[in-house]
Protein backbone atom coordinates (compact mmCIF):
# COMPACT_ATOMS: atom_id res chain seq x y z
CA UNK A 1 0.00 0.00 0.00
CA UNK A 2 1.33 3.37 -0.97
CA UNK A 3 1.59 6.31 1.44
CA UNK A 4 -1.05 8.24 -0.54
CA UNK A 5 -3.55 5.54 0.29
CA UNK A 6 -2.82 6.01 3.99
CA UNK A 7 -3.13 9.77 3.63
CA UNK A 8 -6.42 9.55 1.73
CA UNK A 9 -7.86 7.22 4.37
CA UNK A 10 -6.71 9.45 7.28
CA UNK A 11 -7.70 12.79 5.71
CA UNK A 12 -11.43 12.53 6.55
CA UNK A 13 -10.54 11.64 10.14
CA UNK A 14 -8.22 14.63 10.38
CA UNK A 15 -10.89 16.96 8.93
CA UNK A 16 -13.46 15.54 11.35
CA UNK A 17 -11.13 16.27 14.28
CA UNK A 18 -10.67 19.85 13.11
CA UNK A 19 -14.44 20.30 12.73
CA UNK A 20 -14.99 18.81 16.20
CA UNK A 21 -12.39 21.17 17.68
CA UNK A 22 -14.05 24.20 16.06
CA UNK A 23 -17.48 23.07 17.29
CA UNK A 24 -16.10 22.65 20.81
CA UNK A 25 -14.61 26.16 20.72
CA UNK A 26 -17.94 27.61 19.55
CA UNK A 27 -19.75 25.76 22.33
CA UNK A 28 -17.35 27.20 24.93
CA UNK A 29 -17.79 30.71 23.51
CA UNK A 30 -21.58 30.41 23.60
CA UNK A 31 -21.48 29.03 27.13
CA UNK A 32 -19.30 31.92 28.29
CA UNK A 33 -21.62 34.39 26.60
CA UNK A 34 -24.63 32.84 28.34
CA UNK A 35 -22.90 33.02 31.73
CA UNK A 36 -22.02 36.66 31.08
CA UNK A 37 -25.63 37.56 30.23
CA UNK A 38 -26.88 35.71 33.30
CA UNK A 39 -24.33 37.55 35.46
CA UNK A 40 -25.40 40.91 33.99
CA UNK A 41 -29.08 40.25 34.70
CA UNK A 42 -28.37 39.09 38.24
CA UNK A 43 -26.17 42.12 38.86
CA UNK A 44 -28.99 44.36 37.65
CA UNK A 45 -31.39 42.85 40.22
CA UNK A 46 -28.76 43.18 42.94
CA UNK A 47 -28.24 46.85 42.06
CA UNK A 48 -31.99 47.52 42.03
CA UNK A 49 -32.33 45.92 45.46
CA UNK A 50 -29.35 47.81 46.86
CA UNK A 51 -30.56 51.12 45.40
CA UNK A 52 -34.06 50.57 46.76
CA UNK A 53 -32.82 49.85 50.27
CA UNK A 54 -30.29 52.69 50.20
CA UNK A 55 -32.89 55.24 49.13
CA UNK A 56 -35.41 54.15 51.75
CA UNK A 57 -32.86 54.18 54.54
CA UNK A 58 -31.32 57.47 53.40
CA UNK A 59 -34.67 59.27 53.02
CA UNK A 60 -36.35 57.56 55.95
CA UNK A 61 -39.51 57.32 53.88
CA UNK A 62 -40.90 55.33 50.99
CA UNK A 63 -43.25 55.81 48.04
CA UNK A 64 -45.70 53.48 46.39
CA UNK A 65 -43.86 53.95 43.11
CA UNK A 66 -40.58 52.67 44.52
CA UNK A 67 -42.37 49.67 46.04
CA UNK A 68 -43.94 48.86 42.66
CA UNK A 69 -40.55 49.12 40.93
CA UNK A 70 -38.99 46.84 43.53
CA UNK A 71 -41.88 44.39 43.18
CA UNK A 72 -41.14 44.22 39.43
CA UNK A 73 -37.49 43.47 40.25
CA UNK A 74 -38.63 40.58 42.45
CA UNK A 75 -40.60 39.11 39.56
CA UNK A 76 -37.59 39.35 37.25
CA UNK A 77 -35.43 37.78 39.94
CA UNK A 78 -37.67 34.73 40.22
CA UNK A 79 -36.22 33.49 36.94
CA UNK A 80 -32.62 34.24 37.88
CA UNK A 81 -32.22 33.26 41.53
CA UNK A 82 -33.09 30.40 43.81
CA UNK A 83 -35.61 30.67 46.63
CA UNK A 84 -33.17 32.08 49.21
CA UNK A 85 -32.73 35.36 47.33
CA UNK A 86 -36.41 35.60 46.44
CA UNK A 87 -37.37 35.06 50.10
CA UNK A 88 -34.90 37.77 51.10
CA UNK A 89 -36.39 40.16 48.54
CA UNK A 90 -39.94 39.33 49.63
CA UNK A 91 -39.02 40.07 53.25
CA UNK A 92 -37.80 43.48 52.08
CA UNK A 93 -41.03 44.03 50.16
CA UNK A 94 -43.20 43.11 53.15
CA UNK A 95 -41.23 45.37 55.50
CA UNK A 96 -41.47 48.18 52.92
CA UNK A 97 -45.23 47.85 52.57
CA UNK A 98 -45.57 47.89 56.36
CA UNK A 99 -43.33 50.96 56.49
CA UNK A 100 -45.58 52.76 54.01
CA UNK A 101 -48.65 51.65 55.96
CA UNK A 102 -47.28 53.02 59.25
CA UNK A 103 -46.23 56.27 57.55
CA UNK A 104 -49.70 56.75 56.11
CA UNK A 105 -51.49 55.96 59.37
CA UNK A 106 -49.15 58.24 61.36
CA UNK A 107 -49.68 61.09 58.87
CA UNK A 108 -53.46 60.76 58.91
CA UNK A 109 -53.92 59.90 62.59
CA UNK A 110 -55.98 62.29 64.66
CA UNK A 111 -55.12 60.56 67.91
CA UNK A 112 -51.68 61.47 69.29
CA UNK A 113 -51.09 57.99 70.77
CA UNK A 114 -51.98 56.27 67.51
CA UNK A 115 -49.67 58.61 65.63
CA UNK A 116 -46.78 58.01 68.02
CA UNK A 117 -47.31 54.24 67.93
CA UNK A 118 -47.18 54.19 64.13
CA UNK A 119 -44.11 56.42 64.06
CA UNK A 120 -42.46 53.94 66.43
CA UNK A 121 -43.45 51.03 64.17
CA UNK A 122 -42.22 52.93 61.12
CA UNK A 123 -38.77 53.24 62.66
CA UNK A 124 -38.81 49.56 63.61
CA UNK A 125 -39.41 48.73 59.94
CA UNK A 126 -36.62 51.10 58.93
CA UNK A 127 -34.40 49.15 61.33
CA UNK A 128 -35.47 45.91 59.68
CA UNK A 129 -34.57 47.31 56.26
CA UNK A 130 -31.26 48.55 57.63
CA UNK A 131 -30.51 44.99 58.78
CA UNK A 132 -31.39 43.73 55.30
CA UNK A 133 -28.90 46.05 53.62
CA UNK A 134 -26.22 44.88 56.07
CA UNK A 135 -26.33 41.33 54.69
CA UNK A 136 -27.25 42.03 51.06
CA UNK A 137 -23.78 41.03 49.86
CA UNK A 138 -23.90 37.72 51.73
CA UNK A 139 -27.26 36.86 50.17
CA UNK A 140 -26.34 37.78 46.59
CA UNK A 141 -22.64 36.83 46.58
CA UNK A 142 -23.14 33.13 45.63
CA UNK A 143 -24.95 34.25 42.47
CA UNK A 144 -22.64 37.05 41.42
CA UNK A 145 -19.68 34.98 40.35
CA UNK A 146 -19.04 34.82 36.64
CA UNK A 147 -18.29 31.09 36.82
CA UNK A 148 -21.75 30.18 38.12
Amino acid sequence: MHWTNYFSSLAPTFVALIVAYIAFQQWQTNRTSLRERLFDRRLEIFEETHTFLSEVIHKGTISETSIFRFHAAIHKGEFLFESDVISYMNEIRIASVKLLEHETIAREATNKEERQENIKRKYEKLGTLDEKIENIFDVFRPYLHFAR
